[in-house]
């Protein structure tokens, strides 16, 4: 088994970071995405300040309520892992990359209105 905890740690953090990505592009709070889950509000929070580890599970409840896959998140979480590797020396952060990336997300965003709605309560 070549993954060591280390690096399964930081894959969390960086599958957190896409979690609190999605959530900041849904508009939707820790306590819909609670609701939406099952998941308790406390271990939401948690799992966006990957302060726990993120189980198949949660990552599975976080997609769906995102409307996406559990292998979408992982892929992006990867990538973004493997960008910050590539882009920021150790111990350091680089503002410039963080700002381009917030900057190509905000031109995406604005190239297609509407692609993340939020979705709408159902009485059942």
């Amino acid at each position: 088994m070549g993954r060591t905890p280390d690096i399964i740690g930081e894959l969390n953090d960086f599958v957190a970071e896409e979690f609190r990505s999605l959530k900041a592009i849904s508009g939707l709070s820790a306590e819909e995405i609670s609701v939406a889950t099952g998941i308790s509000l406390i271990s939401v929070k948690r799992a966006l300040g990957s302060e726990r580890t993120i189980t198949m599970h949660y990552l599975e409840s976080f997609a769906a309520v995102f409307g996406t896959t559990s292998v979408d998140i992982l892929i992006s979480a990867e990538a973004r892992r493997r960008d910050f590797k590539s882009v920021v020396p150790k111990d350091e952060v680089d503002v410039t990359y963080l700002l381009k990336s917030m900057s190509e997300l905000r031109i995406f965003l604005k190239q297609n209105p509407g692609i993340l709605k939020k979705k709408e309560a159902t009485d059942e």
